[in-house]
């Protein structure tokens, strides 16, 4: 959040969005990436000399993409949710259209070089 001041007061927003807005950016800044690039680091070292298995890895990793997209993932739900965001098609308006004819095959068999090779000699 460029030009965020956390103790700024503004008629329309509240205490509780400015302490929200604190909060995200305490939970999305510099401090907080540097400590999640040491966890990341901690996590894999410990991984590799047999102290902490796959989950618990897997769980650390999944938990830090979440903490940082979080305002994106709350954009998309915000907007599926919205009223007017329903992008499906409607069943009513879907056409069917009648499956294309199959070309005709032609009547004589196809050339096979190895045809006669399994032939008995006569």
């Amino acid at each position: 959040m460029e030009g965020f001041d956390p103790f700024a007061t503004s008629v329309e927003a509240g205490a509780v969005v400015t302490a929200a807005a604190w909060v995200q950016a305490a939970l999305t800044g510099t401090i907080a990436v540097s400590i999640a690039v040491i966890a990341i680091a901690a996590v894999g070292v410990a991984m590799m000399s047999g102290r902490i298995d796959m989950r618990r890895a897997v769980i650390t990793v999944i938990g830090c993409f979440v903490v940082f997209g979080a305002p994106s993932i709350a954009a998309g739900i915000l907007e599926a949710a919205s009223p007017g965001a329903n992008n499906a098609p409607d069943i009513a308006s879907v056409v069917l259209e009648e499956p294309a004819p199959l070309p005709q095959i032609a009547s004589q068999p196809a050339y096979d070089p190895y045809a006669g090779a399994a032939m008995p000699v006569q």
